[in-house]
């Protein structure tokens, strides 16, 4: 058995230029958006049986400070299978770049379960 645990912001930024298109750089219009938990749970539901997702924050050092971030952090737990594991890699790459990230994380371990 694994345990999936994928770190999924709640907010990103976006910028876009003066034709309302999507860029990435500083000197664009930013606006700040709730990522699509129903796009999540959506996406996830059709690769997986169940998950959990909780609220929490997250903090990371850039160039010139540390940044707080809140965050979703979604527990998948599944029989092991690289089948699994490709898709929701396939899947948090997409979620990289929909929610305009420089990196997205997920960690996977061994674990150990009982079912009552």
């Amino acid at each position: 058995m694994k345990t999936y645990k994928l770190y999924i912001p709640q907010r990103y930024a976006y910028g876009v230029d003066d034709f309302g298109v999507k860029v990435s750089n500083k000197e664009s219009t930013v606006h700040d958006v709730p990522v699509s938990l129903a796009q999540v749970t959506r996406q996830l539901g059709e690769i997986v049986n169940g998950f959990t997702i909780t609220k929490g924050e997250g903090y990371w050092k850039g160039k010139e400070k540390t940044y707080r971030e809140p965050v979703y952090t979604i527990e998948i737990i599944v029989e092991g299978s690289l089948q699994f594991q490709d898709k929701l890699t396939l899947l948090v790459a997409s979620w990289k770049e929909d929610f305009n990230q420089e990196a997205m994380f997920y960690q996977v371990y061994e674990s150990e379960g009982i079912l009552l």
